[in-house]
């Protein structure tokens, strides 16, 4: 189903799986911006938010200090070399290709079973997200 939206040249993303339901997931983004910064923000969201300015900055240090392990995931049939940064059994991933940036955020999934596909019609995903909101509502 769609995914993360953001208008404006923001990172556009299709989510596979339900976190919600605490089942493997995977959301996948795409932007015309770097990856690193916004992997960096999302790992920022994990556990507990710091109580004030200087935890924050410390967490923020560890992040930047954590070196990414290098890993293939096949983009349309060709492997991709991706930054892969995880914890526990969430990652995410980041790399460059044909002038996008590519970021995984997955949970539950091996890295090394990940393939990408290049998406050109997406109602079939806006359509599941219609459904996946009746069902959240309710309405189903």
């Amino acid at each position: 189903m769609v995914g993360e939206w953001i208008e404006d040249n923001g990172p556009h993303g299709l989510l596979h799986g339900d976190p919600g339901l605490g089942m493997p997931h995977a959301q996948v983004l795409t932007t015309v911006h770097g990856v690193n910064q916004s992997i960096r923000t999302m790992r920022l969201g994990v556990g507990p938010m710091p109580p004030d300015k200087d935890s924050f900055r410390q967490k923020l240090n560890e992040l930047e200090l954590q070196e990414p392990r290098m890993v293939g995931i096949a983009v349309d049939g060709d492997e991709v070399e991706f930054a892969l940064w995880q914890e526990g059994d969430k990652w995410w991933a980041g790399a460059e290709r044909d002038g996008y940036g590519i970021m995984i955020e997955a949970a539950g999934l091996d890295p090394d079973r990940v393939h990408l596909q290049s998406v050109d019609n997406i109602e079939p995903y806006l359509d599941a997200r219609r459904v996946w909101l009746r069902q959240v509502r309710g309405e189903s």
